[in-house]
């Protein structure tokens, strides 16, 4: 179970932070890539840190992977969860988050790399990915992801709350990853020597 305090026990080689925004019809899916990502964290040399929201009211929870000898097909979380409060201090635990808020985005990653110092960093977003678009009121394309409900995060705001990140912190993520369903197209590009969002 966790317990405040335990963070930096074991320091890792990386730090990932997977932002599972499922509070849409990816909800059940969440659920097995969670227990997929507990299956396999037996040899991983990492922390690895989870923020998810999924279909239901006050539903979003916060946890730090454990490995589960049962398998990825096991339904129970074995990770240990962590209090929102203990994340963010305006996260009561009982109001429900919006994953689509680049706030949102910003303290769970400020209070994981704070927490859970690594040689290297990575982030992980996992949604829905909505590709090039056209913004009707505007007629500009527009890129998407982390749906919830009917809300999206677009890539000038994850570009705002990574560049917030690294003047509150000094921390850039080594690898910015986007598991998210874009039906072949390509959601962002970020230029490895820069670290900037294309």
């Amino acid at each position: 179970a966790w317990a405040e305090g335990q963070a930096s026990l074991d320091e890792k080689s990386w730090t990932l932070v997977v932002y599972m925004s499922a509070d849409n019809s990816l909800s059940n899916t969440a659920s097995n890539d969670l227990n997929e990502i507990e299956a396999s964290m037996e040899s991983v040399d990492a922390n690895v840190l989870i923020l998810i929201d999924q279909r239901g009211n006050a539903d979003t929870h916060a946890y730090r992977a454990r490995h589960d000898s049962a398998g990825p097909l096991n339904s129970a979380i074995v990770s240990d969860e962590v209090p929102l409060g203990d994340v963010y201090g305006g996260w009561d635990g009982l109001t429900e988050l919006d994953l689509a808020n680049p706030d949102t985005l910003l303290h769970f990653c400020k209070w994981a790399v704070e927490n859970y110092p690594a040689e290297h960093l990575g982030l992980v977003l996992w949604d829905h990915g909505d590709g090039w678009r056209k913004k009707l009121a505007l007629r500009k394309p527009r890129k998407d992801i982390c749906y919830d409900g009917y809300n999206s995060m677009d890539m000038l705001e994850l570009k705002t709350a990574l560049a917030t990140l690294k003047q509150d912190t000094g921390v850039t993520f080594d690898l910015v990853g986007m598991d998210a369903l874009s039906r072949k197209q390509t959601i962002a590009i970020v230029d490895p020597r820069t670290r900037k969002l294309k």
